[in-house]
C-alpha cells in the first residue's frame, strides 16, 4: 500500500522522473487489459440452449474478471482518444460479448454498472469527437449502446435481476430492431 501523498507525487503532471506515471496512458493500458478480457472466450455468450452456462463459472473466474466487468468503462472514459486499438476493442466487445457482460452484471442484482457504462461511453465519445467523425460506424455503434444500456435498465430491470439469462431469451427479442442491441 502506498501513502496517498506518494501516489499524488508520482501522478503529478509536472514530475520529471523515471518513476512518474502518465494517468491517460495508465487508463489506456487498463482499458486494453479489461477489454481484452471482456472480448475473450470466457465472456462469450452461450451458443446452446443452456442458459446461464457462460456465467455459471463466475465462482471459478479469476478476480480480474470481476474487476474488468466493473471497471472497464471507468478506465475507458479516461483513456486516450487517439488509441485506435481501444476503439476497435470497444467495438468488438459491443458486437460480440456485451450480452454476457450484461448477464454478469445482472447476477449481482445491481444494474448501476450499465448506467455508469453509458455515462462513461458518452465521455469517451466526447473525447473522441475531435478525432473521429460522428458518422463513423464505430462511433455510431458506441453511441447506440449509450442509449440502449439506459433503456435496458429502465424497461427490464426487474426481469434481469430475477433472471439474468433473460437477456438472451426475453429481452433481446423485445428490443426495437433498430437499436444497437440488434
Amino acid at each position: 500500500m502506498v501513502h496517498g501523498t506518494a501516489r499524488d507525487f508520482l501522478l503529478s503532471d509536472d514530475l520529471e522522473s523515471d518513476f512518474a506515471a502518465n494517468k491517460t496512458e495508465a487508463h489506456t493500458r487498463l482499458t486494453r487489459a479489461c477489454l481484452t478480457y471482456l472480448t475473450g472466450k470466457e465472456m462469450r455468450s452461450p451458443r446452446t440452449g443452456r442458459r446461464g452456462s457462460a456465467l455459471d463459472i463466475a465462482g471459478k473466474r479469476a478476480r480480474f474478471s470481476i474487476y474488468a466487468c466493473s471497471a472497464f468503462s471507468y478506465h475507458l472514459a479516461r483513456a486516450s482518444p487517439l488509441a485506435n486499438d481501444v476503439l476497435f476493442l470497444v467495438d468488438k466487445f459491443l458486437e460480440a460479448n456485451v450480452l454476457s457482460w450484461i448477464e454478469f452484471v445482472a447476477r449481482t442484482h445491481n444494474l448501476t454498472p450499465l448506467i455508469r457504462a453509458a455515462k462513461h461511453l458518452r465521455t469517451y465519445l466526447a473525447s473522441c469527437a475531435t478525432e473521429r467523425s460522428p458518422l463513423d460506424r464505430l462511433v455510431q455503434t458506441i453511441s447506440g449502446w449509450t442509449t440502449d444500456f439506459v433503456s435496458i435498465v429502465a424497461k427490464f430491470a426487474d426481469a434481469l435481476t430475477m433472471s439474468p439469462s433473460a437477456i438472451y431469451s426475453l429481452i433481446l427479442p423485445s428490443c426495437p430492431t433498430k437499436s444497437a442491441i440488434h
